[in-house]
């Protein structure tokens, strides 16, 4: 029995069994011989490729990896088969497209470029042979790959002298891990005796490769293990955040086999990453890595976008810049992630590997970057309890904590200052109602405490108790800690001793209702009791009288004597009207040389007496007539309520028409009113429309007076003036129709033109390229106006002037007449950019004192002490204490009325900044600039 080869007529060979018998004669010689001669080609071959089947799983076995498996297959299948040139597929780590992993080829001539060629292929589901297997899931034959029309590589194939080709899709359950492809030099017909033989080694391919997947995910498993108990115990350590973090990049290194890894954290003041940690192949902190602004380079891109970016293709990547270094290094993989606490950036963690990640550790990673991002979290929290203590030690606030029961837990030094406790006094024993007087520990218990604990805060006005009895004012906020499911733990407050404040508040609350120079009631505060008064005679039916008194000639006075003299006779008068009036008797201020006194449970009997009694007072009392010229009288009006009038705007004008109606018969008179004065009533009327026309018809006008820069001979700007354009055309100066606009509440429809004109005024002369500055009086009632504030914050918008080029003018008398509203105001402007002058600064006793109140920008010298500067030395002295003064509050200062040479010479040796006035150039319509 012999097992041999043969070779038929058309040159093929075949295997054969041949069996022969050998027939002897008598005599024992071999005479014949008879056997059998069997085709075993095709069983030789099963049993050949069972061997080459197991040496391959063997081979296949032994590889370490896919990329190694891979290696082996192809080589043996070639080597086994005849196939020429042979190639391993496998999908991306996005599982798009087909990347090449290797290549075996015979040493075949322009085999070498295409395996070179074929390496910048990638190639989607049903693209190319690879692919059509890809999307198919089943081996294809293709007899010759350079007439297929679906083969992207037919033109480099040609030139390599390929033909047939076939292709196999390798499983590892039911995901295609693999395809492999297999090339011949001549067309060939589909043979499935190769086809299934291929396909058997392709499955045991399959076999070994999902055990050793299978095998990976374990020691993969193992070492993320590993690597989160190290960054575990990295993060429990005692030591400073960058020596914490340098472990935890160490074993980002020692357990992923990593080339390098950093950690940064985020700088939220400068918005930089600055670097903490660095382990692997580079282990230095500084050199342009080591601090990143948010929004550069890929570690700053990050941090912006608030994602990770993971790539196991360092080569192309466009956020990898330096990619000669990546191609030296062999670097493959990028890991970065944003190491965030909930929406919160706190920094970076990134690291490079010259072997692909998997999408396990990937995912590993991004519970390792919150673990990391929660140490930072925590050590930040570590350094900031530390500061705050610190802070809570030194500041001058009350720091304390209570259970919620109203037990006191602590108090910092400031507050056992404030109580009177010693720093190291024990209060164990101390309770919350200790600590405040009684209405204030009421208001913390039942009002406090309760709403802090609904809204987590609460802050109000409370004070503490010394233990020498003196209860102390504070601000005080009360915090609640919250345990997880939602109990109180405890309570935090802290507060601000705000004795200072209420001392001043007190006196601007005295200021907003006093006058400023007599120290009467103001106008607001008359209004208000005046109707406190008429609404008891609505209930009631309660009568009396309103007086209304001037004082003659005051205007005379105060051009001969000065402003000075005139307000002395003010205060004279004042005090001599407190002295003649009962205790229930309201006696105010109006403004100017007006007071006005409300005599309740009076008829006219007892208010024309008492009129005459002050009438007489005045002119008679010796202390006048020693201080001023002889002959200092007062009219006065009177008017009666309910039965004159039985509104406060009623009766102030009709006694204001009985005081005219006193000054037109002679002065030092006293008139009741009588109907038949509505005849003035009427004039003013006709005022009042001739107010709301102008405002309708748009016939006000502003008229320019330039302002000078005195050092520099310039002018560099213009105050705007009000005026009216008559029906006639005649222009009407503002003090013919301002008060009766004020009594009449036109008062913030004046304002409100006068501030948009002059702002698109500014815009207007920009354009033209003149000054475009401008200064702009304001009424005393522009603060309570609710409207304005809007109107600028639109018009600033619409037209986009500088807001540093609006000057508004206030004066002393309207500001103090509403003192808090008036720092709202002048605030809320300011933070706009907006400046402001102080007007007729320097009349009032009180001018020096209020600059402490006031946050304006210029002092505008009232003209009473310009107007006659070179021959007055007493003015002198008093401009420049008035500039000395300016200069160290840092505003300046403008002169008005300057109306001559002489005096603009002495301004500029004063060091006046600016100066206004007739020498400087007349009032001019913008027309005339």
């Amino acid at each position: 029995d012999i097992d041999h080869r043969i070779i038929l007529k058309d040159a093929s060979v075949r295997t054969v069994h041949e069996r022969a018998v050998v027939i002897s004669d008598n005599k024992g010689r071999a005479v014949q011989m008879v056997g059998t001669v069997q085709d075993i080609t095709e069983r030789k071959r099963a049993e050949e490729e069972v061997v080459l089947l197991k040496t391959l799983i063997l081979s296949i076995s032994e590889s370490k990896d896919l990329h190694d498996a891979l290696v082996v297959t192809l080589e043996k299948v070639c080597s086994a088969t005849g196939w020429i040139y042979g190639e391993a597929w496998i999908p991306d780590p996005e599982g798009k497209c087909l990347e090449r992993d290797h290549a075996f080829y015979s040493k075949v001539e322009n085999l070498e470029k295409f395996s070179e060629l074929s390496g910048k292929y990638t190639f989607s589901p049903g693209v190319c042979l690879v692919g059509r297997v890809w999307s198919m899931k089943k081996p294809l034959w293709v007899q010759d790959v350079t007439l297929d029309p679906n083969y992207p590589r037919a033109a480099i194939a040609k030139e390599a002298g390929l033909k047939a080709g076939v292709a196999f899709p390798v499983f590892s359950d039911t995901e295609i891990v693999a395809v492999l492809v297999f090339y011949m030099l001549k067309t060939l017909e589909r043979d499935e005796r190769l086809v299934s033989f291929v396909s058997s080694v392709v499955v045991q391919l399959g076999e070994v490769i999902k055990r050793k997947i299978a095998e990976k995910a374990v020691m993969e498993r193992s070492r993320l293990a590993a690597l989160g108990a190290d960054v575990g115990f990295a993060l429990i350590q005692k030591g400073t955040l960058r020596e914490i973090l340098q472990l935890c990049a160490d074993a980002l290194v020692l357990n992923l086999n990593v080339a390098f890894a950093r950690i940064w954290t985020l700088n939220k003041e400068e918005n930089v990453l600055e670097l903490q940690s660095s382990a692997g192949i580079y282990t230095h902190i500084d050199g342009p890595h080591c601090r990143v602004p948010v929004g550069m380079y890929k570690i700053g891109l990050i941090a912006k976008e608030r994602k990770p970016h993971l790539t196991n293709k360092v080569i192309g990547d466009t956020r990898i810049h330096d990619q000669e270094w990546a191609r030296k290094t062999g670097m493959v993989a990028f890991a970065g992630y944003p190491l965030m606490i909930e929406d919160r950036l706190v920094g970076v963690m990134a690291m490079f590997a010259r072997q692909p990640l998997t999408e396990f550790t990937l995912k590993a990673l991004a519970s390792v970057s919150d673990v990391i991002a929660l140490g930072i979290e925590r050590k930040h929290i570590e350094e900031t309890k530390a500061r705050l203590s610190e802070i809570t030690e030194t500041t001058t606030d009350f720091v304390g904590t209570a259970t919620i029961d109203g037990r006191v837990l602590y108090i910092n030094k400031a507050g056992r200052k404030v109580i009177g406790i010693g720093e190291n006094e024990d209060i164990s024993n101390l309770r919350i109602s200790d600590c405040h007087p009684k209405w204030a520990s009421d208001l913390i218990l039942t009002e406090g405490i309760p709403d802090a604990i609904r809204e987590d805060s609460w802050i109000g006005e409370t004070a503490f108790l010394s233990r020498d009895g003196r209860e102390i004012p504070f601000s005080q906020v009360i915090i609640v800690h919250k345990n997880p499911d939602g109990t109180v733990r405890n309570l935090s407050t802290i507060g601000r001793d705000i004795s200072e404040r209420k001392r001043f508040e007190t006196q601007i609350m005295f200021m907003a209702n006093r006058d400023p120079l007599t120290n009467l009631l103001n106008r607001r505060r008359f209004h208000e009791d005046m109707e406190g008064w008429l609404a008891q005679t609505r209930r009631f039916g309660i009568k009396g009288a309103v007086l209304f008194l001037d004082i003659d000639n005051f205007k005379y006075i105060n051009d001969s004597l000065g402003h000075q003299a005139g307000d002395k006779l003010l205060i004279a008068i004042a005090d001599l009207l407190r002295e003649r009036l009962r205790e229930t008797d309201i006696l105010a201020r109006l403004g100017g040389d007006e007071f006005a006194i409300i005599l309740p449970h009076a008829d006219v009997s007892l208010a024309e007496s008492v009129a005459n009694q002050i009438r007489e007072l005045v002119q008679y009392h010796t202390s006048v007539e020693k201080d001023f010229p002889p002959g200092i009288t007062v009219s006065i009006g009177i008017a009666m309520f309910p039965g004159h009038g039985d509104t406060v705007e009623t009766l102030l004008s009709y006694a204001d028409l009985a005081m005219y109606r006193a000054k037109e018969e002679g002065r030092n008179r006293v008139c009741i009113y009588t109907p038949e004065q509505k005849t003035q009533i009427e004039s003013r009327l006709v005022w009042e429309k001739n107010i709301h026309e102008a405002l309708n018809r748009d016939n006000f006008v502003l008229f320019l007076q330039p302002i000078m820069d005195i050092r520099q001979n310039l002018i560099i700007g213009h105050e705007a003036l009000l005026r009216m354009i008559s029906k006639k055309g005649e222009t009407v100066a503002p003090s013919s129709f301002l008060d009766i606009a004020e009594r009449f509440g036109l008062i913030h429809d004046i304002d409100r033109w006068v501030v948009s004109r002059a702002i698109h005024l500014i815009q207007e002369l920009k354009q033209d390229s003149k000054p475009a500055y401008l200064e702009v009086n304001l009424s005393g009632r522009a603060f309570a106006d609710k409207k304005l504030l809007p109107l600028i914050r639109n018009e600033l918008a619409e037209t986009g002037i500088d807001p540093a080029s609006l000057v508004f003018e206030i004066t002393e008398t309207a500001l103090i007449e509403n003192m808090a509203a008036a720092q709202l105001f002048i605030a809320e402007l300011k933070s706009l950019g907006f400046r402001f002058a102080l007007d007729d600064f320097g009349i009032g006793f009180s001018s020096f004192n209020y600059l402490k109140l006031l946050p304006v920008d210029y002092l505008k010298i009232d003209g009473s002490f310009i107007r006659n500067l070179p021959h007055d030395t007493v003015d002198q002295h008093l401009v420049k204490a008035m500039v000395e003064v300016s200069r160290g509050l840092g505003k300046k200062t403008i002169a008005e009325f300057v109306e001559n040479e002489e005096t603009l010479h002495l301004l500029r040796e004063y060091g006046i900044d600016y100066a206004q006035g007739y020498h400087i150039g007349k009032p001019r319509h913008v027309s005339e600039l």
